[in-house]
């Protein structure tokens, strides 16, 4: 087998008119019995280009930014619209890089066209503009291929000639075809000839079968056990054994066909990546450790909740800040998406119950003052707390609670749902979505009210837990929501769905007393004021040197991906990262402080490794907000495909597995076998999975001829551990054209 193919590029040289054309895609080196072809990329998206669907092509500057981003992407350049390309195969010494058919570079001294070395660096490409396939030529023969459509060329930039740029050379290319791709004159059967010919060649019925199944989208390993079948039932079962009739057939095949809309289209999504526990807090990181443990969970599902509590008691009381009008409250906004049997509750219920107990305590505490005092003396309860309130509700008790709240609920989608069913009357604004930002942002709120007149927040601040089921949030994830702003400012986190085990062993109670400490301790922290309005004046974190140059970089880098997306609602959450990224700084001192026995006025200043482990976990949670969004983006009927996919034990089967397999290990899942090779046959067509013809177990002792499954090479439904901002967001559903070959 040829080595696997370089992805490497150099931009330099690549001339310019290719450079300014909106053509450009991501390709990625794909392993295809046994052998290596080059898979088209969406260069914005990550799903497959489709040669036919400009809309899957990108610009330049993008695709080279997706491909100097991730090694495994190179960068290529669709054919057509008057673009034509020549590939030469096998012409190119890779030791000197030097021509080596006297034929070929007769030829290629009669254009001044545009050539460059292929991947492998031994065939070269050579790029026309403004140039046609003659009729009278084929598209291939031997070495020499030809496109003006449906295809596309990898580009390395390693060009064989200095200062050459893209020329429409019509006789370049005339007296190219004319060598090497000129058609056979077609002889004229006699009648009696062409009869006979029509009753024994089965050739045409052959290849119009194989087109009709590429069509619909069938694996190749497929086509050509149907095809081999028909041969048998025919009487041509020797043809059908030739070890080359059936594989050039079944290639042409898939070379001609055009794509049916109804295909089902390859589906890449990021993969789940370990949750950075180690970037925590040591109180916080203990804890979640040892919770995650005891209750059988991801730590994910603890520590999450635990650090939205701990935001939600700082509250307005300190701030972060890195110019005079950039300061970022410490909220944060966060939505466990599990389904039930996960343990999300009892996870999120350990996490709330030392802010719980804090709040009862101030329940208590309000209780004994107002022993014996008449209706009109009594002082409410200071509130750090609440889990049922209302959007609206909310900003009402924030009128006296201007430290801020915590708000935590089982059922996120309740508050979702109310945060944007107020239009009008007298409740007009409170719950609409862009109200709601404000408590994110601290922003101030002004509203007036028939029985209590005109009241003033002025810095309205809460912390949001939750949690909700995936085909719940599916269901809100519509154009309304994701444009009101509320989606880019929650982080949704989607666990892998795993079986729940027990554990006898309970958490350590000193891990447990620690926290509680902790919540008291943030709970006691004074609300600065002003001293002429009486409104909450955080105390301001400033940044080290090192922390601010850290930010910096991650905030440009956050910058230029915003902008490469351009609008939508992953441009919109990617925007507000950097300030995410300011936020669990400021919590990590805030907690980090308490953790060193000093008070909070013994530092305002955020230093460097403080920030760089608070970026470390912001990525990760950047990373599972996008991979969230393009699992919300995809058909239902995609999303059950891809868990199928990623619920198979592959350390079980790392050389595949059986429907048959599947079935025996989820019999609650499927009625039988067939009905798992159904469910796994759908998610290969779609790209999660690998299918194959093949043996299972030893033939002499009972193995038989089945089909295999295995997880996919590239395009699966994970994409590679350093899931970061350079992957695809988004699942657009975009298919894989019939002519994406790529001729190398």
């Amino acid at each position: 087998m040829k080595p696997k193919p370089s992805t490497a590029f150099e931009v330099e040289r690549i001339p310019t008119a290719m450079r300014a054309a909106h053509r450009w895609v991501c390709w990625r080196p794909d392993q295809r019995d046994g052998k290596w072809t080059k898979v088209p990329v969406n260069a914005r998206t990550l799903n497959l280009a489709k040669s036919n669907d400009p809309t899957t092509w990108s610009t330049f500057d993008d695709a080279v930014h997706a491909a100097t981003a991730d090694p495994e992407l190179g960068i290529g350049f669709m054919l057509g619209d008057g673009w034509l390309g020549v590939d030469l195969d096998g012409v190119v010494d890779p030791a000197t890089g030097k021509i080596t058919d006297p034929e070929v570079e007769a030829w290629l001294a009669t254009t001044e066209s545009y050539v460059e070395t292929t991947p492998s660096k031994t065939g070269s490409h050579v790029i026309f503009k403004g140039v046609e396939i003659p009729a009278w030529s084929q598209n291939r023969r031997g070495f020499v291929e030809v496109y003006d459509d449906k295809r596309f060329f990898t580009v390395t930039g390693w060009a064989l000639f200095e200062g050459r740029e893209v020329l429409a050379d019509q006789a370049a290319v005339d007296k190219l075809c004319d060598r090497w791709l000129r058609k056979d004159e077609p002889r004229t059967p006699s009648p009696v000839r062409a009869v006979a010919d029509a009753a024994t060649d089965h050739s045409a019925d052959d290849f119009k079968l194989c087109v009709q199944l590429a069509e619909r989208g069938r694996p190749r390993e497929l086509i050509e056990t149907v095809l081999r079948d028909k041969m048998r039932l025919e009487g041509r079962g020797s043809k059908s054994d030739r070890p080359d009739y059936v594989p050039r057939t079944v290639e042409a095949a898939i070379r001609d066909a055009v794509p049916r809309s109804e295909t089902p289209k390859p589906l890449r999504l990021r993969k789940w990546t370990r949750f950075p526990v180690e970037a925590l807090p040591r109180t916080i990181r203990d804890w979640s450790e040892e919770h995650a443990r005891a209750k059988g969970v991801d730590p994910s599902l603890v520590a999450l909740p635990l650090l939205v509590g701990c935001a939600g008691f700082i509250g307005n009381t300190v701030a972060v800040g890195v110019r005079g009008d950039w300061v970022e409250p410490i909220a944060l906004w966060i939505a466990i998406v599990a389904p039930s049997g996960s343990k999300k509750s009892p996870a999120m219920r350990a996490a709330m119950k030392p802010f719980r107990q804090r709040q009862s305590e101030h329940y208590a505490r309000a209780k004994s003052e107002n022993a014996g005092k008449p209706d009109g003396e009594r002082s409410d309860a200071a509130r750090r707390f609440v889990d049922d309130a209302t959007p609206e509700a909310v900003f009402g008790l924030l009128e006296s609670n201007p430290r801020g709240l915590l708000a935590q609920r089982d059922e996120l989608a309740e508050m979702l749902a109310g945060f944007g069913r107020f239009k009008s009357g007298k409740q007009a604004g409170l719950g609409e979505a862009s109200q709601a930002c404000k408590l994110y942002d601290a922003s101030p709120h002004d509203v007036d009210r028939r029985s209590t007149g005109h009241a003033h927040i002025p810095k309205p601040l809460v912390s949001i837990v939750g949690a909700i089921p995936p085909k719940t949030f599916r269901t809100l994830f519509v154009d309304a929501f994701k444009a009101n702003g509320l989606f880019a400012r929650f982080v949704p986190v989607f666990p892998p769905s795993t079986p729940a085990r027990f554990v006898e062993e309970e958490p350590d109670w000193r891990i447990d007393m620690a926290v509680d400490k902790l919540a008291a301790w943030l709970d006691a922290i004074p609300l600065p004021e002003a001293e002429k309005t009486g409104e909450p004046k955080p105390n301001v974190l400033s940044l080290s040197e090192d922390a601010k140059r850290l930010w910096r970089e991650f905030h440009d880098e956050l910058a230029v991906e915003a902008h490469r997306i351009g609008d939508g609602l992953a441009a919109s959450a990617t925007s507000k990262t950097a300030g995410l990224a300011l936020r669990v700084a400021g919590l990590f001192h805030v907690v980090e402080i308490w953790e060193s026995e000093s008070e909070l006025s013994s530092s305002f200043t955020v230093p460097g490794d403080r920030m760089e482990r608070a970026i470390s976990l912001v990525r990760w949670l950047h990373a599972e907000r996008l991979r969230v969004f393009a699992i919300l983006e995809a058909e239902a009927e995609d999303v059950d495909l891809c868990e199928l996919a990623e619920s198979i034990a592959w350390e079980k089967y790392p050389d595949g597995v059986t429907a048959r397999e599947v079935f025996e290990g989820r019999k609650g899942t499927f009625d039988n076998a067939d009905h798992a090779e159904t469910r796994l046959r759908a998610a290969s067509d779609r790209g999660l999975l690998e299918a194959r013809w093949g043996v299972r177990g030893d033939p002499s002792r009972g193995g038989r001829e089945t089909w295999i499954f295995a997880r996919r090479a590239t395009l699966q439904s994970e994409t590679p551990e350093n899931a970061d901002l350079s992957g695809g967001f988004e699942v657009s559903s975009s298919g894989t054209g019939a002519h994406n070959g790529e001729a190398d």
